[in-house]
């Protein structure tokens, strides 16, 4: 069963390697090539997100390849340890049986069942390992003896969680919380506020690990002020100024039942019962309890968002659904050796033989190009390319059209996705990314202005979908835009590339 379960969910990683890259993972994936080129995150290229995920890119750029199938890769491996962590977690509530050994299945499994090109490697699902390895450190006592031990490494997870996005601090702070407060009691009675205090310091220490080494490398690289106004000030800023898009927020929790419906009835089962356990002062409780904790806190922090709700912003519930899920069908199996009405034991196996074949269903749509891959191995990657992301052949063809007549000094700086800037093998003229106009600040737009400017690119991208915002937050930027460059190249995408009119640039009369 071990065996079969790993070898499901390795599959279902792995037929989505070919995945291509679409504009969020084009922008993590052209930041991590910036900074393997040497430049520092915030200072030469700025973005919103928090640190973790381009490192992460960075990570795979280095291991495997700057590309989609070496970063799907490395997610693979990373969610593989989030199936551990789950299934170590799990088996403190369950025990060693088999339903235990489907919990990998069951999380990282369904993740990949449910998840498309647009959804995968972004931040809100890379933070889905290091959340799960604070609540296997909080409650796996087989693996990890020393409390002081599990409360340090459990600090360091959740330093590891905050580098990829900082609210997500809220999510092991409550973890600890809850275990250490409010079930104090359940794992000694007789602890002094004195212990709990050195306890907590404990905590603290592992947390302040990871941290201070980000800190000190925004040091090392004079950036440390950019990375403080990004992670502290910018969210403040942010949520005074941008409207919230709550429309979303409705439609990421929909999808997200419906990529989980076939074991949300376990899940509920698993919950309920985790709930009485605790009130019982259960131990084997706790891991049901911590995942409850992650979803409460976890849709805290999505709440918390100042601008968009995606439903990738939804990853990081894969986890505590599916350990949730392997609690209540070990509750469910317990309920079938009761003597049941047969009536409720019908019910019972329909609910588990219905959800198996949905899933079974989901997971063999996954499978379904690999026809042609064994009988056209040839053309596996741009089959994926063509199913799940015709745009990126179109915006390759427009980057080799426009800037075929292209010097190698010639500067560019794209208004739109950053593919572009991908295919062009170019950097951005300025420093900020030009794919999240909409989320800067009334101050950034008149920085933003003025060092394009001076900079003046000799090529420009505009979207369509950004001349809106363009003329509704920057108006003098359109005028300098109509005044300074010629339309260069029109393409299929909506889009076109301006070139800058003969003669001295604009910095330089």
């Amino acid at each position: 069963m071990l065996v079969t379960v790993w070898f499901c969910v390795i599959a279902l990683a792995a037929v989505h390697l070919p995945m291509p890259l679409t504009g969020d993972q084009a922008l993590y994936m052209y930041g991590a090539k910036s900074l393997a080129e040497g430049q520092a995150l915030y200072l030469d290229f700025w973005d919103a997100k928090q640190p973790g995920v381009y490192l992460f890119y960075l990570l795979a750029g280095a291991l495997f390849a700057f590309d989609g199938v070496g970063l799907h890769a490395l997610e693979a491996l990373w969610l593989m340890a989030a199936a551990w962590f789950a299934y170590r977690v799990g088996r403190q509530a369950i025990g060693d049986g088999l339903l235990a050994l489907l919990i990998p299945l069951l999380t990282a499994g369904t993740y990949f069942v449910a998840v498309g090109a647009w959804h995968m490697t972004q931040p809100d699902g890379l933070l889905t390992t290091p959340v799960a390895g604070v609540a296997w450190a909080l409650s796996d006592r087989d693996f990890l003896k020393s409390e002081r031990t599990r409360l340090f490494v459990a600090g360091a997870f959740a330093s590891v969680a905050a580098i990829f996005k900082f609210s997500v601090l809220i999510l092991p702070l409550a973890m600890v919380a809850t275990v250490y407060v409010l079930l104090g009691r359940e794992v000694d009675a007789n602890r002094t506020n004195r212990c709990l205090a050195r306890e907590l310091l404990t905590f603290l220490a592992g947390l302040l690990v990871p941290l201070a080494a980000v800190v000190i490398w925004f040091w090392l690289h004079g950036a440390l002020s950019e990375l403080i106004w990004t992670t502290v000030q910018y969210p403040f800023l942010a949520l005074t100024e941008l409207d919230h898009h709550t429309y979303n927020l409705r439609l990421s929790a929909v999808w997200f039942f419906h990529m989980t419906i076939f074991w949300l009835p376990f899940a509920l089962a698993g919950g309920i019962w985790s709930i009485q356990g605790a009130l019982r002062r259960e131990r084997r409780a706790r891991p049901g309890i911590l995942m409850l904790v992650w979803l409460v806190a976890g849709l805290v922090t999505i709440l918390m968002q100042y601008h968009y709700f995606w439903p990738f912003h939804f990853n990081q519930f894969f986890v505590p659904v599916g350990v949730l899920a392997a609690i209540g069908l070990r509750v469910m199996f317990d309920l079938l050796r009761t003597h049941l009405p047969l009536w409720r034991r019908a019910v019972v196996v329909a609910t588990m033989m219905v959800a198996l074949l949905i899933f079974g269903y989901r997971a063999s749509d996954q499978f379904a190009p690999l026809g042609d891959a064994l009988a056209h191995p040839e053309g596996f990657r741009s089959a994926y390319v063509a199913k799940f992301n015709p745009r990126t052949k179109q915006i390759m063809d427009s980057v080799a059209a426009a800037l075929a007549e292209a010097e190698p000094t010639d500067s560019i700086y794209v208004f739109g996705d950053p593919r572009f800037l991908l295919a062009s093998g170019r950097l951005q003229a300025v420093p900020h990314n030009g794919w999240a106009l909409e989320i800067m600040t009334t101050e950034q737009w008149r920085a933003f202005s003025s060092m394009l400017r001076t900079a003046s690119p000799s090529y420009l991208y505009v979207s369509t979908d950004y001349i809106k915002v363009l003329t509704a937050k920057s108006p003098e930027l359109v005028t300098w835009i109509a005044h300074e460059y010629d339309l260069h190249a029109a393409d299929a995408l909506s889009g076109g590339w301006y070139k800058r009119r003969p003669g001295k640039p604009w910095n330089q009369r």
